[in-house]
């Protein structure tokens, strides 16, 4: 995140994104209210992507299918954010206390996560054949002119694909994303959006990225949309998921970690809709926490970053020993607004800026690590189900391995960037197994 960047009441972007995140995860309703209001003040595309990865990511299949019942409120906040601002004030504060209030999970980020280390499929994966009709379907995606031409290919996607299919016959989830890893991997670029997108029906997505738009990886979502095709309710959540990927709305690849985990579970899954409550629904306290229309800036500044929202993603999170700079920046930025922060008293400041004291008081005791005070605090969720929903097959395997990774290589190597780059060459060695 930009973390230079600040927000109209001189609050630090990153933090404000976090505080969001994490508020809602935590079902504080009054606190995601406050900082979306924040973020609606200039930076409202990211206050919806930011929202559309929260479904994925901390909701999830403890309410599978609550992105079916937003996705008509987002299409309808495109097209009034900038003509009818009254309507999109209504819909972003209805979204908001919908999502804080919803149950929560995080399996969908966790299987994304656990598969960023496995250097081979699990040990219960055994190679199979697909069945003759999907070797001949996907024989037919790989005809002659639908790629740039590329002297040699890394990535066998053909056989990858294969796997894909199988693996998702089969209902596991696990190695399903594994391939769909792998297919990622791929430097060429497909040129059959359009055929998909003509197959599916979506003749104009809410918005396409040229990077996500031709990764290999829309092979993957063909691949679920065509084994999906008879569920009504699944394949209608599966297509907004790929015009989210499409569209870079949230993290495109949550969205295909979440679709594979749906497919991978539709039989447990049923589908009950979700009333989103109406504005008048909503305590107007809460609603004017969003609007905080004081007039004066202090007044405004209601709130301070909560401890929780200061972790590995914040600027502040990953240097203890920011301070001085951090206040420096405060200064600097109210100066290019003309406003005076030099005789603010030091609990004003603190709202916003400063050291992270509580955080750096627990490294000091040894109680944390910069990882696992985010696995401790940060990624803590409330309203949790207690059915199968709320179970996390890899939540155990993810911190064992980041904590590991940050007592070996430091903080800065538990980065998704950085594994990635050091799995990329394995994964590609390990080709061997299944193609």
């Amino acid at each position: 995140m930009p973390a230079h960047l600040h927000t109209t009441n001189l609050y630090k972007f990153d933090d404000v994104v976090s505080a969001l995140q994490k508020s809602i995860r935590r079902c504080d309703t009054q606190q995601a209210l406050f900082w979306a209001g924040e973020l609606n003040q200039g930076f409202k595309h990211i206050l919806y992507s930011r929202l559309w990865t929260i479904i994925a990511e901390d909701i999830g299949l403890a309410a599978p299918f609550l992105a079916l019942d937003i996705f008509p409120l987002y299409e309808q906040w495109t097209k009034a954010h900038a003509t009818n601002p009254v309507l999109a004030r209504e819909l972003t504060i209805r979204l908001v206390y919908a999502l804080s209030e919803a149950p929560k999970n995080r399996v969908v980020d966790n299987l994304l996560l656990y598969n960023y280390f496995q250097a081979k499929p699990t040990e219960t994966w055994k190679k199979k054949q697909a069945n003759k009709d999907w070797q001949e379907k996907i024989q037919h995606l790989f005809s002659v002119n639908l790629f740039e031409q590329a002297e040699a290919k890394e990535v066998d996607v053909e056989a990858a694909l294969l796997q894909l299919v199988v693996c998702l016959e089969e209902g596991d989830a696990t190695n399903a994303y594994y391939f769909c890893n792998i297919i990622n991997l791929s430097t060429e670029e497909t040129k059959r959006l359009p055929w998909l997108l003509q197959y599916l029906g979506l003749h104009k997505p809410l918005k396409i990225d040229s990077k996500w738009s031709k990764k290999m990886a829309v092979f993957s979502w063909y691949i679920l949309f065509e084994l999906a095709k008879e569920a009504t309710e699944l394949s209608s959540l599966l297509k907004i998921l790929f015009q989210l990927y499409l569209g870079k709305v949230g993290s495109p690849n949550l969205m295909l970690s979440f679709a594979v985990l749906l497919y991978c579970n539709q039989e447990r899954l049923s589908y009950e809709k979700i009333l989103i409550p109406s504005i008048d629904e909503i305590p107007l306290a809460f609603q004017a926490l969003y609007d905080n229309k004081a007039s004066d800036l202090l007044e405004r500044r209601q709130l301070s970053i909560p401890d929780y929202a200061i972790d590995k993603h914040t600027d502040r999170g990953k240097l203890a020993k920011y301070a001085p700079h951090n206040i420096a920046d405060l200064h600097t930025e109210a100066q290019k607004k003309r406003i005076s922060t030099y005789q603010w008293n030091a609990a004003e400041i603190a709202k916003s800026h400063g050291a992270y004291k509580t955080f750096a008081d627990f490294v000091q005791s040894g109680q944390h690590s910069r990882m696992s005070h985010f696995f401790k605090e940060g990624a803590l969720l409330k309203n949790v189900p207690l059915d199968w929903k709320g179970e996390d097959p890899y939540v155990k395997g993810v911190e064992r391995y980041f904590l590991s990774l940050e007592k070996k290589y430091d903080y800065q190597a538990c980065s998704g960037f950085f594994i990635f780059e050091k799995m990329r060459p394995i994964w590609i060695q390990q080709q061997v197994l299944w193609k």
